[in-house]
Formats: structure tokens, sequence, C-alpha cells
């Protein structure tokens, strides 16, 4: 979780002296950078991951009315579960990065917890972000009170707001180039795993082997 979620997440281990440290998921910026587009995954909409039920009841809300009737919408959607005529199976991380970058619109959507609690935020909105990629997420708190703070990302209320952002962008390249740069900036500044670990090593103390992963990031 990020660094402000700590107390609400971990009290209990801190009450009994344990010392905590934050490391939230971020980008691997090695696997997860701007790409060419492929002509053969080029979709409007396109998703990555696992269906299964207690995600499902996010998805069946905010995947599912995309993909009805078939054919509104160009999409691809991977990972394993799936039973929808848009699923094109299991794929690599080439093929993901690419995909990202071929996409319109990416979606982000969380598992029902993140939304009440609002402290989970996953990886899939810092590898799309890293990809220099377009992405309307789901609302989780810790999304824009903690990541991307200023408005950077389209964040939809509910699964009627989700559509209608999808609508929206659908049809709009310009502004959807504008937030992707703005999410790249943000996660390539603050939210790559260099920075996870050089915030990991500073923390037990290891500053200047912290600075090597920036160096690694930033190429100084």
């Amino acid at each position: 979780y990020h660094k402000n979620r700590i107390k609400e997440t971990m009290l209990s281990w801190i009450d009994n002296g344990v010392r905590v440290i934050s490391m939230q998921p971020a980008a691997d910026h090695f696997v997860y950078y701007p790409d060419y587009p492929d002509e053969k995954l080029e979709c409007d909409i396109s998703f990555v991951g696992g269906y299964w039920s207690y995600k499902g009841q996010n998805l069946s809300k905010y995947i599912f009315p995309l993909t009805n009737p078939v054919g509104k919408y160009k999409m691809k959607v991977f990972g394993t579960g799936w039973g929808i005529p848009q699923y094109c199976g299991v794929t690599d991380d080439d093929t993901v990065r690419k995909l990202f970058n071929s996409s319109k619109i990416c979606p982000n959507i969380s598992e029902p917890h993140a939304n009440k609690f609002g402290f989970e935020v996953n990886e899939r909105v810092f590898k799309i972000s890293a990809c220099k990629a377009f992405c309307i997420s789901d609302r989780i708190a810790s999304l824009t009170e903690d990541v991307f703070t200023q408005r950077e990302m389209p964040i939809a209320k509910d699964e009627k707001d989700f559509i209608k952002k999808v609508e929206f962008f659908i049809d709009k390249p310009e502004l959807r180039k504008k937030h992707a740069e703005a999410c790249y900036n943000t996660v390539m500044q603050g939210h790559t795993y260099c920075h996870r670990i050089y915030d990991l090593l500073n923390s037990l103390g290891y500053s200047e082997e912290a600075d090597k992963c920036l160096e690694v990031l930033y190429g100084n």
C-alpha cells in the first residue's frame, strides 16, 4: 500500500513494535514502456486480466456491457476464465505492452474490496501508464489521493459513469493523449519499481545503493 495508508492497514503491527515499510505495486519500466502500435492488435478497448467469481462482480458491471452488442466496440480481452466473444486467450508481457499501445482505451477494473476500502491500487494502472497508453479506472480512493493527485487519470465514480466516459473519450484522440502523457510522467517520476527499491534501501540505511536505483532509472 501507499505510505499514506500504512496506519489504516498495518496499525496492529505498528502497535506491536514492528517497523512497517510501504511497498506499493508500481511499473516495471524495463518491460512496460511506450511501443509501436501493432495493426493486428489495434482495437477500441482492451483488457488484460483473469475472470473469477469474486472479481466478476465488478467485471460484469464494467466490462460486460461493452461487449454487447458484439461489434459496437472493437474489443480484445486476454487472460483466463472468460467466456465472451471478444476473448483472445492468454498472452505474454511483450504482447500486452503492444496491445496497450494499440488500444484507444485500456480500462482498469479492481476487485470489490478496493472500491469499498480505498487503499488497494493494483499494478495494472502503473503498467498502462508506463506504456503511455490511455486508462479509465474505477474509483479507488488511494489512486486519486496518493498517486494521480492532479486528475491525470479519468476515474469513473460507478459503472454508469464508466460507460459514459468510454463513450466520451473513444473519439477524442488528443484528449486521450493528454491524459496518457500526464499519467506517464507521474509514474516515471515516482512509481516505477526503481523508486520502490530506492525507498526500501533508504529505509534500511543503504543510501548509496538506493541512489544507484535512480541512476538505473534516469541514466545518470
